[in-house]
This record gives structure tokens, sequence and C-alpha cells, in this order.
């Protein structure tokens, strides 16, 4: 068996269960929140995100919004000009370790009229199968962002 098919394989099993959590923002998606400062952070609060086994939705239209992922301090400024990394359509986010991930749109504005989610990523009991890029059903494309890939003063 090819070390392609035994990942594909392994992808398999770690997601054949897997089903996304939640959309960010609910009904409202990701945009900029009219409810202000406490719309996402309400919307997070009421949620436990585990590692290795949730998937957020990031639901906008291209071109409207993206979504970046950016350091605790660009976060808390609403520095946008060093994401981290971007994307430019709706797509699902997981993680393949603990902590906080910080989100924030990089259009002009938007993440000072608060478009911006602080989301916590507690330890799961799944193996840590998530250090790959994954396709499972859904919609959208999928980013499982591993260990490696965190900026080294993302909070853990």
């Amino acid at each position: 068996m090819s070390l392609r098919s035994l990942l594909s394989q392994w992808q398999r099993q770690c997601y054949r269960e897997q089903k996304p959590k939640s959309i960010v923002g609910g009904n409202l998606g990701w945009t900029i929140p009219p409810g202000g400062a406490a719309t996402y952070a309400s919307w997070a609060s009421k949620y436990t995100f585990k590692v290795n086994k949730d998937l957020l939705g990031f639901n906008f239209e291209a071109g409207e919004n993206d979504l970046i992922l950016v350091t605790k301090e660009n976060f808390h400024t609403c520095n946008t000009a060093e994401p981290f990394l971007q994307f430019e359509g709706p797509v699902y986010i997981g993680s393949a370790n603990p902590g906080t991930l910080y989100f924030t749109c990089s259009f002009a504005g938007h993440c000072q009229k608060r478009q911006k989610v602080a989301i916590d990523f507690e330890p799961s009991s799944n193996l840590a199968c998530c250090l790959v890029q994954v396709q499972v059903h859904v919609p959208w494309p999928v980013r499982v962002l591993p260990m490696n890939l965190r900026p080294p003063n993302i909070s853990k």
C-alpha cells in the first residue's frame, strides 16, 4: 500500500464521523455584526470547541469579507497588515492543538466595527490526526491548523 493511500485511509478514519460544529455567528454568518463588540464573543461563549474534532464554518461572500488569522496583539489592536493566514471565501477551520485562535476581517474598518472573534480550542481524546489538510463532505474547503503553523505568540 502506498504512503498516499495510507494517508488517505488515515484521514477518512479520523474524519468519518466529523461534522461541522457550527457556523460562526449563527444565522448572521461572518460580517460586520449589527450588535457590536459582544456579538461574536457571546456566540463563541455558547460552545466548547475540541482539538482534532470540531470544525467551525465561516460563511461569507467573497469580495465582501475575508477571514484572517492574526496574533493576539494584532487582534486587540485591529492590525490586519500582517495576517498569519488569509481566506478569501467561505471555509471550515479546525485546530490540531489547544489554544486560542484570533480571527478578523482585513477589509478596511471591519475589525474596528468588531468583525472579529477569538475561538478557544480545548484538548480532546482524538488522536492528532489533523496534521494534514483533509477533505470532508462539506460545501466549503476545510483547513486544519496544525501546531507547527501557529505563530509563536498565539495563546495556549
